[in-house]
């Protein structure tokens, strides 16, 4: 039976190319400004660890992950990157240097994966060759057919795949699933991978010239502005008092919604309860759909700002004559 343990061992190894256990999951959650987390979860089944000679102990000291029903023990690694040259960094000691992340803007990236096919062909050769009866065979079967390697990656956006083969890749919106065992048993020559994240535009009148479009797409992207509809923000339209109540709310935690048929009224009501904006009398579109004035809304955003906001410098009445 060892030359079986043997066997399994090889198969893991070479079929599986980046880690020699029959569990390996990698999730990997990519930020739109290019940060995120990356957890590596390796390990065996119960069944194999126990045909190895683990302990019952042994095996309770490990962690327990599980994947598509299965459950495996051995080890979760964690780390977070801040960028894509410290995701590559981070990556390349799990993966040798196999992939690399693009940061294009805000939420648009390139991600490429560099694949060899390794020594499959040979080991298929030797399984095919070695004469194990039927038995053996069957027990090599037991613990191959839950051998993993899956790489999961979440993109802020939707993603599509731009280069390489497609068989043992899923995506689904913002995930790619890439199926490792399934890629390696059928490239025969090294491979690249690449996939295009590009977040679409939450505004078509907002084009990526303009000066101001990373600060608009990046509020839209975080919830702060949903603009007048259809798809459109007016950026050399006039800001109302509703409006901008509105995105400071969202930007605070206050309530927003509808109350008594006027959709800004919550949001109106807690900045005036916030101290935020003056009070205008009732809350009604009259009163409120009308050009808040510079002066108001750099107070709001004065009133409002972060405890931890420090003034750095005096400013005096001949700095700002009007």
């Amino acid at each position: 039976m060892k030359k079986i343990i043997a066997l399994v061992l090889m198969v893991a190894l070479c079929c599986m190319a980046l880690t020699g256990c029959f569990g390996m999951v990698a999730s990997i959650q990519i930020n739109e400004d290019g940060s995120g987390t990356l957890k590596w979860y390796e390990g065996m089944t119960k069944e194999f660890l126990e045909y190895n000679g683990e302990t019952e102990e042994a095996i309770k000291e490990m962690t327990e992950f599980t994947y598509n029903g299965v459950k495996y023990y051995g080890s979760v690694h964690e780390s977070t990157f801040t960028d894509a040259d410290s995701f590559n960094k981070s990556i390349d000691l799990q993966n040798e240097k196999s992939f690399k992340l693009v940061q294009h803007g805000i939420g648009e990236h390139t991600l490429m994966i560099k694949l060899s096919p390794e020594d499959t062909q040979d080991v298929e050769a030797k399984i095919s060759s070695t004469g194990y009866t039927s038995e053996e065979q069957e027990i090599i079967e037991a613990f191959t057919k839950d051998m993993v390697i899956v790489y999961e990656i979440d993109f802020p956006a939707g993603v599509k795949q731009t280069r390489g083969p497609t068989n043992g890749v899923k995506i689904e919106g913002n995930r790619i699933t890439i199926d490792m065992l399934k890629l390696n048993m059928e490239i025969k020559e090294p491979i690249t991978l690449e996939f295009t994240n590009v977040n679409p535009k939450n505004f078509t009148d907002v084009t990526e010239d303009k000066w101001y479009y990373d600060a608009i797409e990046m509020m839209a992207r975080g919830g702060l502005l949903t603009g007048i509809g259809n798809n459109m923000f007016n950026p050399e339209g006039t800001l109302t008092y509703a409006e901008f109540c509105q995105i400071l709310a969202r930007a605070k935690g206050i309530e927003t919604g509808e109350e008594n048929g006027y959709w800004a009224a919550k949001a109106i009501a807690g900045c005036i309860k916030a101290g935020y904006i003056v009070d205008r009398g009732e809350i009604t579109p009259q009163n409120y759909n009308v050009a808040i004035p510079r002066e108001a809304a750099v107070s709001a955003m004065y009133v409002g700002r972060p405890a931890n906001v420090k003034i750095v410098k005096k400013v005096t009445a001949e700095d700002i004559p009007d």
